[in-house]
């Protein structure tokens, strides 16, 4: 399981065709199109990924390591299956990224949707952003989770990285999955 026999070809599946594809420490970044909050996402961001999350397989599950309205939590990817989403290969080796995730749910890191507004005015006014020390959203945490694995982000990576920010510092995705219709 989370092997992909294609190597580094992008493909374009189903949910139900891509999960036994994702490995630990894929970054899953998800294509909303309903709802408010990533309708301001897709709009201060100008990029079409609304949330991202870091795979991790535990017990035959694959499970998802990310932040949500209640802070940091691992919920099953199946959460997404109704959802668009593109898979990005882990910058990591899947130990560390394992460790990394697991440490960071051993401690509770809070949301804070007020970084949003601070990515709006990094992207639409360049104005510099202090560093991040509360709370965080989806794409911060999956940096804290790469960077304690090993990864060195980017020079230019903010220091609060948008789901744009994160998807662009790891290349084109492997995997693009659709809804079936």
């Amino acid at each position: 399981m989370g092997r992909y026999p294609l190597g580094d070809e992008m493909i374009k599946t189903s949910y139900v065709a891509a999960r036994p594809l994702i490995a630990d420490g894929d970054l899953i970044a998800i294509r909303s199109n309903g709802g408010g909050l990533p309708a301001l996402t897709r709009f201060f961001t100008q990029s079409p990924y609304t949330h991202t999350a870091v795979a991790i397989w535990l017990a035959d599950g694959l499970w998802l390591a990310e932040m949500g309205a209640g802070g940091n939590v691992l919920i099953p990817a199946s959460r997404y299956i109704d959802a668009d989403f593109d898979v990005f290969s882990s910058p990591v080796g899947v130990d560390a990224v394992r460790e990394a995730i697991q440490e960071s749910l051993r401690g509770k890191v809070d949301y804070d949707v007020v970084d949003l507004i601070r990515i709006a005015l990094h992207n639409m006014l360049n104005f510099k952003l202090p560093t991040d020390t509360g709370g965080k959203i989806c794409s911060s945490y999956d940096s804290i989770i790469y960077t304690a694995s090993g990864w060195i982000a980017p020079e230019d990576m903010p220091s609060i990285p948008s789901p744009a920010d994160i998807v662009a510092a790891l290349g084109l995705p492997r995997l693009q999955v659709r809804i079936l219709k």
